[in-house]
Formats: structure tokens, C-alpha cells, sequence
């Protein structure tokens, strides 16, 4: 597997001479590819490592798994600036429903809410609603079908962080 992006060998001809080759696209080409494109991303690169390094040394494989859970994180967290703790409010006094939803996400909350912002799968906020009450409607119709996360700023300052899915 080429670290940016190379030409393969996909078969021969009867001769011996090459008959097509396929172009791989690895690591380094798709980091550069998903900056440009504004994808949320980390690349660590071992350099002269196997292709997969983390399977014969125990601490890559420590510093992997931490890079992956923080990662993970990255897209409802630290980029966007939102919060996953919950103050003040808990987090089981907001509901949001139809879950999974089709055409609208209705959401409601004991305490009047401040903001909604809707984050998808790849970190990219896809809608963000000023609300100032307990109930809201969010239209949900032209959303892809995956995961989303609803980061509720309720009028006291709190944060809840709640995930829906859209079908």
C-alpha cells in the first residue's frame, strides 16, 4: 500500500507483460484530499513502520488508542467548541423524538432552551436554530440518512449533548 498514491500491478499478460495497473490511494494522498475538502482529520505517521504498526509494538498501539478516543471526540467536541458534560440541567430532561426521525425532530426540555446545533457524523454543523422555549421542531427531511448529535445551549448557560438518527 503506497503512503501517498502509486501505480499496481493488477495483472499480467500471458507474456509476462503488464496488462492494467490500478492507482492506490493511501494515507498521505486521503489526508491531503480530505483537508481541501474540509473533512475533520488526523494522520500519524510512523515513518518505516509496517503498514499496520500498531500490531507488533504495544506502545504504538497505546498511543493509537489514545489518538483514536480523542478523535472520536474531536468532531462535537473540541472543534466546534461544544460541550459533552452536563451542568445544571440533566440530561434525561430533554427529549428528542422521533428517534430515529424521517421528516421533523421534535425536541423538548424542562428548562427553555437558548440554541440547537446539529453536528453530522463528520463533525460539519448541518443546522443551527435560535429556539428561547421548551419545545422546538427541527425539519430533518433534507438530511442524510446517519448520525447526528444536538448540542442544546439551554438559557441557564448548561449544555446537553443528545444523538439522534435520521433514516
Amino acid at each position: 500500500m503506497p503512503y501517498d498514491y502509486d501505480n499496481v500491478l493488477n495483472a499480467l499478460t500471458g507474456n509476462g507483460a503488464l496488462a492494467t495497473t490500478i492507482t492506490l490511494f493511501g494515507s498521505g494522498a486521503m489526508k491531503h484530499r480530505l483537508d481541501k475538502v474540509g473533512v475533520t482529520n488526523v494522520l500519524k505517521t510512523y515513518v518505516g513502520a509496517d503498514h499496520v504498526p500498531w500490531e507488533s509494538d504495544v506502545n504504538i498501539f497505546k498511543e493509537i488508542d489514545s489518538l483514536s478516543a480523542v478523535f472520536l471526540g474531536a468532531p462535537t467536541c473540541f472543534e466546534l467548541g461544544l460541550s459533552t458534560g452536563i451542568e445544571e440541567v440533566e440530561a434525561s430532561q430533554i427529549s428528542l423524538y422521533p428517534n430515529p426521525a424521517n421528516n421533523v425532530l421534535n425536541i423538548t426540555a424542562e428548562t427553555p432552551i437558548r440554541t440547537i446545533r446539529i453536528v453530522d457524523q463528520l463533525g460539519r454543523e448541518v443546522e443551527t436554530k435560535n429556539v428561547a422555549a421548551t419545545t422546538t421542531t427541527i425539519s430533518v427531511a433534507n438530511f442524510s440518512k446517519g448520525i447526528y448529535v444536538a448540542n442544546l445551549q439551554m438559557q441557564s448557560g448548561a449544555n446537553i449533548t443528545k444523538k439522534f438518527v435520521v433514516e
